[in-house]
């Protein structure tokens, strides 16, 4: 018998009995005391009935609270207590004030008293406020992530009064049921359902036993359609081999190391599937449910053939579209555990049904807030750090969201349309939902018409199945009760890429007759009837399920057809694909490979025919080119190109100059495929698309495409949180960019910095904003482009620009990088020992060199090819010390190795050395030197030239938060003096002149200098690279200059004091550096 026809006392039925008894009482009662002592003698009998057992307290606190609090409440149901006031009293507001200050001070008393400080997980107390007609329930709004010990009483707040109908009966009875059972926040299912448990390596080894062992074709099907996409949205990340993250899961969940580590993910994201659909079903079935039973309580005690005919039930969206919600599975690939049952795994099912019944699923009605990071905190436990991480996943914390649609404006009109186009577990578009409840609320709109606007207006897409599922279910839980005012729901979550479009730039491929869209699989290729994705595919939503039916039935190609014709989803001259798409589908039913093909292709279209939105928000993927599967790659080239994103040509591009990050072609799609004109954009991405020299230069042309008549966009604003690192484990720079589209940017543009104040810590993920806010300090700047080149770096100031005027210009001097000695595991070396035939015991140093497959040798090679290294751990302001060596083996003015015939020559030694080495020469990482090497020698290195052998050179570490420049000449060797050479992480000036290099030193070591440098390159991975000198305008250096050689000598007293460690004189010179660099400048 299917479990919702099956006869019980239900809380629905359990609340009308309160109701009408409550009624009866209301006309008899006189004084409060009648009311409380009728009131508590229906309510128990009640509540016996329904299996909950409680011990009311009558007008007395615990002993600790009634120290703190002489007050007395009416009466305390464990963590629920009831305020009685007069009947009929509650028609007056200044008693509703006085019941609600009342319960207020019970609360603190009892919650201060029982140390339940306070709130953090789930709501700890509940007042209820109770006149014999009409109810109120007090409830804590406040801060419910951080220890407090005093309870401010402005942090709570009450719903109602409302009449005492069978909806607040209901609520009331839940309430007092939660007693029983444990909340369902993600700390406690985590508790039973997490790694840690005996319960989630059970099911997660029996699904990957069954999918490895107990599969058909059909399971195998779906695991590959879901590896396709999973490696689209991760890239080569995910399809490389993961040993260690498989080796953490493995170890994690118990599962033999051996197994598949996409395998092994792939049980674990069932897995939680799986909770996440029974979690639902239990919040759907739970006015039809016994109240003192549940929905998995039910399917624990099936039979195997009843649980296997249930499970397809949910499986196929039966219980939830009964429901009126009619694509909560759509795009689906986490149901073929039924075409891999095996007995292992229905001891699994039967052990998480039955613990899932120990929970109180209305903990969603009694506070909606425990349900706000439910499903993006579970997976957090389910899955561990170092695999997310290593994935690229990185969850939005709730006060960033917050922040970003704050900036952006968004109000909550429910007639804005809102999209989240990369919507991961859907933070933004519960946000938005939550918005758009508030705001209604305030225009008193009524709820049947906020949710259908809701559900018509906030969209999101995203192509992570798992995502998915997390987001409709969020989706769900924000719109709380107002799902029951709609007869029917499909929620506007999709299973789609956001930017790459079936056939977006082929467009639709002509047929003998009719018109198809070609979409690719991990079963081949599909050919869709483009009449049903056409406008804004209204057909598509019929023809999808109607397909799936005639399908499983086995329909004939004639026999669908003529059905399709009888439902309007066909016409000349179109029969002939609709057939042949039918056709296409029914060949996978007989191969047992369908299930989910016509669902799927309708939600990848979505995109097309989404329409525009007011707001597009969210946080798109941050992938960098050379980390796109190559697939993608080829796929998306032609958007890169069209929209003016690939600035960079030849040589630069080779240099990794143009290494792109997917998100800013995200930026540049969305705003053109799916946001209105006038329409307002804000992502966060990475920080280096305003400042990266390179990389971002197409970017911030703002401009969608090369024409003249391309659209432009208009930059309203930038945030910067790059030192807030508000992403869990992550050291990314976080920024975010709001645009509007069909206006050209003008400069200077707000841009809006955020840092931690001081003492401060990393800002938990946990908190509101307003929580966030007060770890946070704000400053505005300016921003605008550096020198007269609008797609240059962006440059950022505060106020009068006069003195970054005065210093900024084209540089006489042009920078370079340090020599590239990769792999470091095989070039930088120790000298061990001198010999007196020129040559040196010399010692490799793989552990520079992380990685590489390199191992340590020891040997002897000739000394003329072995220079003192720094690296930019090296270098310090005034000062430098070499720790190890470089083998350099180029020929620096034809930049090209040293031929082989040569090194077998006059270097035997050091050509022997290398040779044992050729394989992980040929095969580095870097496409220039590979190139190289296997042109001239395998041994070629990069980023050396006729600079390199200058006499002088003044070298600064980059990938750090401020300039460190030093002067750099020869060292004394046991060997010698030699050339130091700076190797990659450092860049240089290289000069042939002491004055001139200690000239330069001082001014790239003043303040001014500093300064300037700092407002168009951010601390961190491009802080100071060569190109950061590009718009210092530094003057030639000029002997008969005074400016001039006062700063050499001052650098070269700098430098003195620095070796003989006499730091306590080095401000004072400095201050005289800066003052002599203010006057060369003609800064005020």
């Amino acid at each position: 018998m299917p479990i919702e026809n099956q006869v019980n006392t239900s809380i629905v039925q359990i609340a009308d009995r309160l109701v009408k008894e409550t009624e009866v009482l209301a006309q008899k009662a006189k004084t409060e005391e009648d009311l409380r002592i009728g009131f508590e003698k229906i309510l128990s009998p009640l509540l016996t009935e329904l299996g909950i057992k409680t011990e009311p307290k009558y007008e007395r606190l615990g002993t600790d609270a009634a120290v703190a609090y002489k007050g007395r409440p009416d009466a305390v149901h464990g963590m629920v207590i009831i305020e009685y006031e007069k009947p009929g009293a509650f028609g007056s507001q200044k008693w509703v004030e006085h019941a609600h200050k009342q319960l207020v001070d019970y609360i603190t008393a009892e919650a201060t008293s029982t140390k339940a400080t306070l709130f953090i997980e789930d709501p700890k107390y509940i007042g209820v406020g109770f006149d014999g007609t009409q109810v109120f329930f007090t409830k804590y709004k406040g801060d419910k992530t951080s220890l407090k010990s005093v309870i401010n009483p402005r942090d709570f707040v009450y719903d109602g009064p409302y009449k005492l109908d069978v909806e607040c009966a209901r609520t009331l009875l839940t309430y007092l049921r939660s007693l029983s059972r444990k909340p369902l926040t993600a700390e406690h299912l985590a508790e039973v359902f997490g790694p840690q448990g005996t319960l989630a390596p059970l099911a997660v080894s029996a699904l990957a036993d069954s999918l490895e062992y107990w599969g058909k074709d059909r399971v195998r099907v779906f695991f590959n359609e879901w590896k396709r996409l999973f490696g689209i949205v991760y890239g080569e990340q995910f399809n490389a081999g993961k040993t260690e993250e498989a080796k953490a899961l493995s170890t994690l969940y118990k599962v033999g190391h051996e197994t598949d580590f996409q395998e092994l993910l792939f049980s674990v994201h069932t897995y939680f599937a799986l909770l996440m659909k029974f979690i639902v079903a239990e919040l759907l079935t739970l006015k039809e449910t016994a109240f003192n039973s549940s929905y998995s309580y039910k399917l624990t005690h099936l039979s195997q053939e009843e649980l296997l005919r249930e499970l397809k039930d949910i499986e196929e969206g039966g219980i939830y579209s009964k429901r009126g919600i009619t694509n909560f599975l759509e795009g689906d690939f986490f149901r073929w555990y039924l075409d891999a049952w095996s007995p292992r795994l229905e001891e699994a099912i039967r052990e998480i049904t039955r613990q899932l019944s120990e929970f109180e699923p209305a903990t969603s009605v009694i506070n909606p807030e425990t349900t706000r990071d439910l499903l993006k905190k579970l997976y957090q436990y389910l899955v561990p750090q170092e695999v997310r991480h290593k994935l690229g996943e990185y969850y939005t914390p709730d006060w960033l969201a917050e922040l970003l649609l704050s900036e952006v404006g968004y109000k909550g009109d429910s007639l804005k349309r809102f999209l989240d186009p990369a919507c991961g577990s859907g933070t933004f578009l519960v946000l938005a939902i939550r918005k758009i409840k508030e705001y209604s609320k305030s225009q008193r709109e009524k709820p049947l018409e906020t949710a259908k606007r809701i559900v018509a207006n906030v969209w999101g897409f995203d192509l992570n199945p798992l995502a998915i599922i997390a987001a409709r279910t969020n989706y769900l839980f924000a719109l709380g009760d107002l799902t029951e005012k709609l007869q029917s729901i499909e929620i506007p979550i999709y299973l789609a890429d956001s930017v790459l479009w079936p056939q977006r730039d082929g467009q639709l491929t002509l047929a003998a007759r009719g018109v198809h869209t070609d979409i690719q699989t991990s079963v081949g290729l599909f050919h869709v009837p483009s009449i049903w994705i056409d406008g804004k595919g209204f057909l598509m939503k019929t023809a999808a399920p109607l397909l799936e039916e005639m399908v499983k039935a086995k329909y004939e190609p004639s026999e669908a057809l003529k059905r399709f014709q009888k439902e309007g989803l066909v016409f000349p001259p179109h029969e002939e694909v609709v057939e042949g798409f039918y056709q296409e589908i029914l060949d996978l039913e007989k191969q047992n490979k369908n299930g989910i093909w016509a669902r799927f292709l309708k939600n990848a279209f979505a995109p097309m025919v989404a329409d525009k939105f007011d707001y597009v928000i969210g946080n798109p993927p941050w992938i960098r080119w050379g980390y796109l599967s190559e697939e993608y790659r080829q796929a998306t080239l032609p958007l890169w190109k069209n929209y003016g994103l690939f600035s960079l040509k030849g040589h630069a591009a080779r240099l990794g100059g143009g290494e792109k990050d997917f998100s800013m072609l995200f930026t540049y799609a969305a705003s053109d495929y799916y946001l209105n004109r006038e329409g307002k954009l804000g992502f966060l991405i990475t920080q280096e698309v305003f400042k990266s020299k390179g990389a971002g230069e197409g970017f911030r042309r703002f401009q969608l495409g090369e024409r003249v008549e391309s659209t432009h966009l208009k930059v309203l604003k930038a945030l910067d949180l790059a030192t807030v690192q508000p992403f869990e484990g992550a050291s990314n720079k976080t920024a975010a960019i709001i645009l509007k589209k069909g206006e050209k940017t003008t400069y200077p543009v707000p841009y809006i910095v955020y840092s931690r104040k001081k003492g401060v810590g990393r800002v938990s993920p946990d908190i509101l904003l307003k929580a966030a806010l007060t770890h946070l300090n704000k400053k505005t700047l300016l921003a605008r482009p550096l020198g007269e080149i609008p797609e240059a770096s962006w440059q950022t100031y505060s106020g009068d620009s006069k003195s970054l005027d005065a210093m900024e210009g084209n540089n006489f001097y042009t920078a370079r990088q340090g020599i590239d000695p990769q792999p470091y595991g095989v070039f930088l070396l120790n000298v061990k020992q001198v010999l007196a035939n020129d040559e040196l015991i010399v010692e490799n140093l793989p552990e520079r060199g992380k990685g590489e497959g390199v191992s340590k040798v020891s040997t002897r090679l000739e000394e003329s090819l072995i220079y003192p290294a720094v690296s930019g751990a090296d270098i310090h302001r005034w000062g430098t010390k070499s720790s190890f060596y470089t083998l350099m083996v180029q020929n620096p003015k034809r930049k090209e190795p040293i031929p082989e015939s040569d090194m077998k020559n006059q270097y035997p030694r050091t050509y022997s050395y290398l040779l044992q080495f050729r394989e992980v020469l040929l095969s580095r990482a870097s496409k220039s030197i590979k190139e190289l090497a296997e042109r001239t020698a395998f041994y070629a290195m990069f980023g050396i030239g006729e600079y390199t052998m200058s006499r002088y050179k003044v070298a600064w570490k980059f990938m750090s938060n401020d300039i460190f420049a030093s002067v750099l000449s020869q060292a004394k060797t046991k060997y010698g003096y030699k050339q130091i050479m700076p190797i990659k992480t450092v860049a240089m000036f290289c000069v042939d002149n002491e004055d001139e290099a200690h000239y330069l030193c001082a001014i790239v070591n003043s303040v001014p200098a500093r300064s300037l440098i700092k407002t168009y390159s951010s601390a961190g991975r491009g802080f100071g690279t060569p190109s950061v000198m590009k718009y210092l305008g530094i003057p030639k250096y000029d002997s008969n200059n005074n400016l001039h050689t006062e700063l050499a000598d001052l650098s070269k007293r700098l430098h003195e004091l620095k070796a003989s460690g006499n730091e306590e004189e080095i401000p004072n010179y400095e201050k005289k550096v800066n003052e002599t660099v203010n006057r060369l400048f003609n800064i005020e």
